[in-house]
């Protein structure tokens, strides 16, 4: 069962500029998993790492990116966060 809110156009611009070299040292497809805490105005007000890559960069780049991803809004309080577990897929387009 899915917790968290839609997301809108959830895009990752900076793995993207090192995509040839997330590609040469990861492969096809990287992931991390995170544990993301949502507001209901849709934005992201926590994200901790739970499982990373070998590759820093590339989980520094994630954890950069989802934070500043954007959720469908949700009806409810501000100081209500809807939190869950995601595993974030990365697989480099045009390559």
């Amino acid at each position: 069962m899915r917790v968290l809110p839609q997301a809108i156009d959830p895009l990752l611009p900076t793995a993207d500029r090192i995509a040839r070299v997330i590609v040469a040292r990861l492969g096809d497809e990287a992931s991390v998993e995170v544990r993301l805490c949502v507001s209901p105005a849709g934005r992201v007000v926590d994200a901790k790492l739970e499982r990373g890559s070998s590759y820093q960069p590339f989980v520094q780049a994630v954890m950069t990116d989802i934070a500043g991803w954007r959720f469908a809004p949700q009806p409810g309080p501000d100081s209500v966060r809807t939190c869950d577990r995601a595993t974030i897929v990365y697989r480099p387009q045009g390559m």
